[in-house]
């Protein structure tokens, strides 16, 4: 039996409010898909305000939603939600503005630096080193490292979606870093202590053996 297909979600819907302005909604689609972005055109009722369109965009997790009316058709511009993380608007946004501004934060969301943005795009690589593990193959340093420098970005997403910009000390990289170290020297300290005690242990036992 065939694995179900999973559909991945969009991180842009356009919202054309009249099929008028379809063709400059759809070259707009066009760009940002060379951006290599998932992006649909909708045209939705009339009736339904703009606003809870926006809302319903960000509630099924899409990054990005533009509207585009016949003024932004006319002056080359476009109204900018960023919904997820820390949200924006940017109404009446210059074309040029935007494709800049929105490749720029997908990237960052991509790789995990999108301030409370959690990207669910595996990067081909990280993919890649997972599928050797899964395979219980031995990796090389380089290929570790990549992963924890990976796992790394991850967690400060997770902690800056959890705590804006007020992460507390005892869970940044830096603490959990100097915090190992001193484990480690501690840990260390206790070894030297033990070979220290045998080393004189069996040194006393020598000179005893000498004096019988």
């Amino acid at each position: 039996m065939a694995d179900p297909v999973v559909e991945q979600k969009n991180d842009c819907e356009i919202v054309c409010v009249s099929k008028l302005h379809r063709q400059y909604a759809e070259m707009i689609e066009s760009r940002l898909r060379n951006l290599g972005l998932r992006v649909d055109v909708l045209f939705p009722n009339p009736d339904i305000p703009l606003n809870k369109i926006v809302d319903n965009i960000s509630s099924r997790g899409i990054l990005f939603a533009i509207v585009v009316t016949a003024i932004n058709e006319q002056h080359r511009s476009l109204t900018l939600s960023v919904l997820q993380g820390q949200q924006q608007e940017h109404r009446n946004m210059p074309l040029e503005d935007a494709m800049g501004f929105i490749a720029k934060n997908f990237e960052a969301a991509v790789e995990g630096k999108m301030p409370g943005v959690i990207s669910d795009v595996l990067p081909d690589d990280i993919r890649t080193v997972m599928g050797f593990l899964a395979d219980n193959r031995p990796l090389s340093v380089m290929e570790y490292d990549k992963l924890i420098r990976y796992f790394s970005m991850r967690r400060e997403g997770v902690l800056r979606m959890e705590y804006g910009e007020n992460i507390p000390p005892r869970c940044t990289i830096k603490y959990l870093l100097i915090t190992h170290f001193i484990f480690v020297l501690f840990h260390s300290h206790l070894i030297l202590c033990r070979f220290s005690n045998w080393f004189n242990f069996c040194k006393a036992e020598l000179t005893r053996d000498k004096q019988l």
